[in-house]
């Protein structure tokens, strides 16, 4: 595969803002779907006219995002499995999502479905051939949690309404699977970037944290890279 363009952190959020903001006709607003919305949305679209709509299967969440944030225009609390919507989109966004629902591809060919002509879905995953994929991958939820408690310092982990959620890392959610289900279902890939995490606040931990996860690397002799953590792809509808 080629070689991968590893974003710096601060680059990520401008780079789907501008995404974003190309889509759509004229003054029209733009229809954004965020599938698995969550509680928050950071990326701003300035006087850009969009409609957003949230869909997450996590009620507590969701209301979490209609209370505090409440920058949804219409929210909806549905499987992304199961869901059908009666308009399209011209931006499907999902942050985070793939990995934690068995049958992944599936619901990527439904997001397939619900795009207007010229449509971009853009999917943000782990990369399975990361040190950070690979460690979450062989560990059990309950280990997740407590880093996220411990490590992270985020005490609501694991609270209803609040992540890590269970993951599954079905084939689609990993850069062969990507490029493979682009070539199946008439999408055209426009970006595949990668970029890091965000580690623990404590120096010390996040120089700890950084050390094992090159020492996996090297072990591992590179089949799992320490330079990333993190995959984004922009799909286009071909049609």
């Amino acid at each position: 595969m080629d070689k991968l363009i590893i974003l710096d952190a601060s680059e990520k959020v401008p780079f789907l803002q501008e995404v974003i903001c190309k889509q759509g006709y004229g003054d029209v607003a733009i229809e954004i779907l965020e599938a698995g919305c969550g509680q928050r949305w950071l990326i701003k679209l300035g006087d850009k006219k969009f409609v957003l709509t949230g869909i997450d299967l996590d009620k507590e969440a969701l209301e979490i995002r209609r209370n505090s944030k409440k920058d949804l225009d219409i929210a909806i609390h549905g499987d992304l499995r199961t869901a059908t919507f009666e308009r399209t989109f011209d931006v499907i966004y999902s942050a985070f999502v793939l990995e934690h629902i068995a049958g992944a591809d599936d619901v990527l060919k439904r997001m397939v479905n619900w795009l207007s002509p010229n449509g971009v879905i853009v999917i943000e995953i782990p990369d399975p051939d990361s040190v950070k994929g690979l460690v979450t991958r062989i560990t059990p939820h309950w280990f997740h949690i407590l880093y996220y408690r411990v490590i992270l310092g985020i005490e609501t982990a694991g609270a209803p309404g609040h992540g890590p959620y269970r993951t599954y890392f079905d084939s689609v959610v990993s850069r062969k699977g990507i490029r493979e289900f682009c070539m199946r279902n008439g999408l055209r890939m426009e970006a595949e970037l990668a970029f890091a995490t965000e580690g623990p606040r404590s120096g010390v931990m996040r120089t700890l944290i950084g050390t094992l996860t090159k020492a996996i690397s090297i072990l591992s002799l590179g089949v799992y890279s320490d330079r990333h953590a993190d995959l984004l792809y922009v799909l286009r509808r071909a049609d």
